[in-house]
């Protein structure tokens, strides 16, 4: 069987196996991998690896590729090769429904009356017995054109397709990950059951996104709203103060750093929120 020239690249499984490694360690990572997939193995040397690398391969890069390959591709290899069985074999399955199909008999007629079905064969050989006419050959039954089967989802989806199914039906790149986060997480399950459609899931996604962006929209902002939230955090920014700083004479001392960035953080939400009450009132 021939090797296949393209492998399934996923993006974001990629960024979270690499994210630790240099950009150097992420170029000498790829070419292995390809190098690999064509190969089925990198080489044994080290020298050999780092003449494929282009650089001194640094034992990070190598550790992900134990005994000579990558796992992953491998299995990734595997799946693709069962996926090309099992269209020859549905491609098979099919041309012998398809010839079967044609298999036909047809009737024999006698003064213009059905006698009973007869071989296509005996059509062609005129009777002997007088009275009997030979009908004109009949002309062969067309085959049915097959129908052009659907393009199957390819489950589970990555992000980029989300993305682009997304950028059809109207959701910004954000909710694409939303998505793909919250399902990857569930193992791509809905409830109970195994998602069957993850394009119709993502337009019942932007539905839902759709009436939530309306509802806020709609709903006017609330100064009693905005008040409570400005009051409980100003409630914890002076417990903050009170149990972390000290009042010193060059000012106020914090004894944790993270503590005081907290705080900060919080005197800055509630000036921003009493300006949107200003505004709103």
């Amino acid at each position: 069987m021939n090797r296949p020239p393209a492998f399934q690249f996923y993006a974001d499984d990629f960024i979270g196996g690499t994210v630790d490694l240099s950009a150097e360690d992420v170029g000498a990572y790829t070419r292995l991998l390809c190098y690999q997939w064509g190969r089925g193995a990198i080489p044994a040397s080290k020298a050999a690896i780092d003449r494929v690398a282009g650089c001194d391969v640094s034992s990070e890069v190598l550790a992900k590729f134990p005994d000579g390959k990558n796992h992953r591709m491998e299995r990734e290899r595997l799946k693709q090769d069962e996926w090309r069985e099992k269209c020859r074999k549905g491609g098979q399955n099919s041309a012998i429904s398809r010839n079967e199909s044609r298999v036909v008999e047809q009737p024999l007629q006698v003064d213009g009356q059905v006698k009973g079905n007869t071989p296509l064969s005996t059509l062609h050989s005129p009777p002997s017995v007088s009275g009997f006419q030979s009908p004109p050959p009949s002309p062969s039954p067309s085959p049915k054109e097959p129908q052009t089967a659907l393009p199957r989802e390819i489950f589970p989806p990555s992000i980029e397709s989300i993305k682009l199914q997304c950028a059809k039906i109207g959701l910004p790149d954000s909710e694409a990950e939303k998505f793909f986060n919250f399902y990857s997480s569930k193992g791509w399950f809905v409830g109970k059951s195994k998602m069957k459609s993850w394009t119709h899931a993502l337009t019942g996604w932007r539905g839902r996104w759709q009436e939530s962006a309306q509802a806020k929209q709609s709903a006017p902002e609330s100064i009693f709203n905005l008040r409570t939230v400005m009051e409980a955090k100003a409630k914890l920014a002076a417990e903050l103060h009170n149990r972390h700083a000290t009042e010193t004479g060059l000012g106020t001392d914090w004894n944790d750093p993270a503590k005081r960035m907290e705080y900060v953080g919080l005197k800055r939400e509630i000036k921003a929120l009493n300006e949107r009450i200003a505004g709103a009132a």
